[in-house]
């Protein structure tokens, strides 16, 4: 089996190109179609819904980590000044780790 030689390459190059150049393509799009903003928008705020429940469960156990050397853990919705205390503490514990 021979290699064709360098100059047939060209000429089979040159044929192929003026093949491409003599095609034409028609495109048709379909945008008929409708958009169910409903379904879109459920999607999104499910989406969100998933992402702020994943935030705070990442929140509270970083916040629980933080003052479970406290001794105690306000209430829920506790008064500021517990909230005070253990932010203090938190970032006291932070300032003194190596």
């Amino acid at each position: 089996m021979s290699c064709p030689s360098f100059p047939h390459l060209l000429q089979e190059i040159r044929i192929l190109q003026s093949h491409i150049s003599d095609t034409s393509v028609v495109v048709k799009l379909d945008n008929s179609r409708d958009l169910n903003m409903d379904c879109i928008v459920a999607e999104i705020k499910a989406q969100y819904d998933d992402i702020a429940t994943r935030s705070r469960a990442e929140a509270e156990s970083w916040y629980r980590s933080k003052v479970s050397g406290t001794g105690h853990l306000p209430a829920r919705h506790g008064s500021g000044r517990d909230v005070r205390y253990l932010v203090e503490k938190a970032s006291l514990s932070r300032d003194s780790d190596p």
